[in-house]
C-alpha cells in the first residue's frame, strides 16, 4: 500500500512548466477520486457530451476505475504532459489516442478534476480556446414538393 501524503490541489491555470511534478498530481487525483465521482465526458472540441461515467480509485491497485476498466498511472501522465497542448489546440485528440488508447476518459476525469479544485479555492475557471467556427455555408433548404392543388 501507497504511503499517504497530502496532496496540494493543482490550479488549472497553472502554465506547464509551473505544474507540480506528476507524482504529487497523482497524488491528488487519488485523493480526490476515493469516493466515487460521475464525470462528464467532455473535449476541447465538443465541450460536454451528453453521456456521464463514474470513476473511482483503488489504492490498493493505484488505479482509477471507470465502468470495468482499470485506468493505469501511465495513461493519465500521457495526458498530463500533454494537457497544455491539447487545450491549447497545439495537439489533437486523435494524436493523443495514438499515444493511450483511454485518453477520452483521462481527459475528462483532468478536466472535472482541475475545475474542481478551480472553484473550492476561488479562482476562475480557465477559459479554454473557442472552436473555429466553419466557414462553409449553410445547407440549403430541401425543397418541398410541388403542392396538387384538388
Amino acid at each position: 500500500m501507497r504511503e499517504q501524503v497530502a496532496a496540494e490541489p493543482i490550479p488549472p491555470s497553472l502554465t506547464q512548466e509551473e505544474l507540480p511534478n506528476f507524482d504529487t498530481f497523482w497524488l491528488g487525483l487519488g485523493a480526490w477520486l476515493k469516493k466515487k465521482k460521475q464525470i462528464r465526458h467532455w473535449s476541447i472540441c465538443n465541450s460536454y457530451f451528453d453521456r456521464e461515467f463514474e470513476a473511482s480509485y483503488d489504492p490498493h491497485r493505484d488505479v482509477v476505475k471507470v465502468v470495468d476498466i482499470k485506468l493505469r498511472k501511465r495513461s493519465f501522465q500521457v495526458m498530463y504532459e500533454n494537457w497544455h497542448q491539447y487545450v491549447g489546440r497545439k495537439i489533437s485528440r486523435r494524436e493523443l489516442c495514438s499515444k493511450d488508447f483511454f485518453t477520452g476518459y483521462t481527459i475528462s476525469i483532468m478536466k472535472e478534476y482541475f475545475d474542481y479544485f478551480a472553484s473550492i479555492q476561488g479562482l476562475a475557471l480557465p477559459k479554454y480556446v473557442a472552436a473555429p467556427t466553419s466557414k462553409k455555408p449553410l445547407p440549403r433548404p430541401l425543397k418541398q414538393p410541388d403542392q396538387k392543388v384538388a
